[in-house]
C-alpha cells in the first residue's frame, strides 16, 4: 500500500493537513485561491503578468487522492503566463519519472491545432525556463479532444481516440531517460477508475521513443501556449513521482487521536489498501526521538474501506505525539504526518469515607 494522503478531521485538541510522501518528488493540489506565480513554489518563466494562470475549484474523480481537494488550475485559450515548480533533480540512465493529473478540458471551439499545456525540462534558474521534455499536448478536432506527447520534436503527434469536452479525465505520463539515445514517453488517458500499475492501465493512448531528451529531469512547467493554438482546460492534482505507486498513492482517509481517561486512542481508515503488510505506531514526547509501541497487521490488497483502532494505555501525564509507519510486504515504507493529544491529571482529588 504505497504512500498516504489524508482528509483529516478534528479530534481533541489537534487537527491537521497532509502527510509527507516518501518517494513523491512532487505533490500540488492547488490548496490556495490566487494565480499561481509565487504559491506552492510556482515561478512564472513566461509572459509575467500576462493572463496569469489562476484557480478555479478543484475537478472530482472517484478514486484518485487528489480528487476534490483545494481548488485547480485553469489553462486558458488565450495564451499568457507559463509558471514552474522544481522537484529534485532525476539523473541516471533507466530512470522513471511519472506524473499524473486530472485533466477537463473546457474548449468550446470546434478546432484548435493544439499546443502542450505541460512539460517537464531541466531548469537552473526558476525564472528561465527554456530546455524542455515530456511534453504533454492537447487538441481540438471536430468538437472532440485529443491527447498526445512529445518530447524535444517540433512535430507534435496525438493518440487516435476521441475525448469529450466538460468530462474529467486521469492522465498518467511516463518519462524514461535513457542517457545513451532517445528517451522514452508514454500517456495513459483512463476515463475511470485508477489502474493499480501499468500492465492494469493497458495500452498508452500514445508514445514516443525515437526522439532526444533530457539526462536530467528537475522541474515541471503549466503552458498556456499561444492565443491561436492553445486549448483551454482545467488541471489539477499534480503528483510526480519514480514509481506508478506513488502517483496514484492507496488513500488513508482519517487518522485521529483522542484521549479515553489516561490513555490515548488512536484511529484510522483506509479507502483501498495494496500489498499492506503492517502498521507501526510509534510515540514520542518532542517530536524528535520516537519509540514503537504497537504493530497493528494490515489486510494486503483490498478495495474496500478498512477502520483501524489502537488503545495506547502506557501513558502518564502529558503530551504525545504519534506517527503511523505504513509497511509494504516488500519492506519499503512511509510515515504519516503526526498528531497529538494531552493526557491531564485529574483537576480534583477527593477522598470518600468508607
Amino acid at each position: 500500500m504505497k504512500k498516504i494522503m489524508l482528509l483529516f478531521a478534528l479530534v481533541s485538541v489537534f487537527a491537521f493537513s497532509n502527510l509527507l510522501y516518501g518517494q513523491v518528488l512532487l505533490n500540488e493540489d492547488f490548496t490556495f485561491s490566487d494565480t499561481l506565480n509565487g504559491h506552492n513554489g510556482w515561478v512564472a518563466h513566461s509572459g509575467l503578468g500576462a493572463n496569469p494562470i489562476g484557480t478555479v475549484p478543484g475537478l472530482t474523480y472517484a478514486g484518485y487522492p487528489g480528487s476534490a481537494i483545494g481548488n485547480a488550475a485553469f489553462i486558458k485559450n488565450t495564451g499568457g503566463e507559463d509558471v514552474n515548480r522544481t522537484f529534485t533533480a532525476q539523473t541516471g540512465n533507466g530512470t522513471n519519472i511519472y506524473v499524473s493529473l486530472l485533466v477537463n478540458v473546457t474548449d468550446t471551439a470546434q478546432s484548435k491545432v493544439g499546443d502542450y499545456i505541460l512539460n517537464l525540462g531541466t531548469l537552473s534558474v526558476q525564472n528561465t525556463f527554456t530546455i524542455f521534455c515530456g511534453r504533454l499536448l492537447v487538441r481540438k478536432v471536430a468538437g472532440n479532444v485529443n491527447f498526445g506527447v512529445e518530447n524535444l520534436s517540433t512535430t507534435p503527434t496525438y493518440g487516435t481516440t476521441n475525448f469529450a469536452i466538460n468530462t474529467t479525465y486521469l492522465l498518467i505520463m511516463k518519462y524514461s531517460i535513457n542517457t545513451a539515445g532517445a528517451d522514452t514517453v508514454k500517456l495513459w488517458v483512463v476515463p475511470s477508475g485508477v489502474p493499480v500499475n501499468e500492465l492494469a492501465a493497458g495500452t498508452p493512448e500514445h508514445f514516443i521513443y525515437t526522439e532526444a531528451g533530457k539526462d536530467t529531469v528537475n522541474a515541471i512547467a503549466l503552458r498556456q501556449g499561444s492565443s491561436s493554438n492553445s486549448v483551454g482546460c482545467i488541471v489539477d492534482g499534480i503528483h510526480v513521482a519514480n514509481m506508478w505507486n506513488d502517483i496514484v498513492p492507496v488513500e488513508l482517509t482519517s487518522f485521529t487521536a483522542s484521549t479515553v481517561n489516561n490513555a490515548v486512542r488512536l484511529n484510522w481508515s483506509t479507502a483501498t489498501e495494496k500489498n499492506n503488510q503492517v502498521f507501526v505506531v510509534e510515540r514520542s514526547a518532542n517530536k524528535a526521538n520516537w519509540s514503537k509501541i504497537a504493530f497493528v497487521n494490515g489486510n494486503g490488497t483490498s478495495t474496500s474501506p478498512i477502520n483501524y483502532s489502537y488503545l495506547d494505555n502506557s501513558t502518564v501525564n502529558g503530551k504525545y505525539y504519534y506517527r503511523l509507519k505504513q509497511m509494504d510486504q516488500n519492506g519499503s515504507f512511509d510515515y504519516s504526518i503526526v498528531v497529538e493529544a494531552d493526557v491531564a491529571a485529574p483537576k480534583e482529588y477527593k477522598l470518600y469515607a468508607n
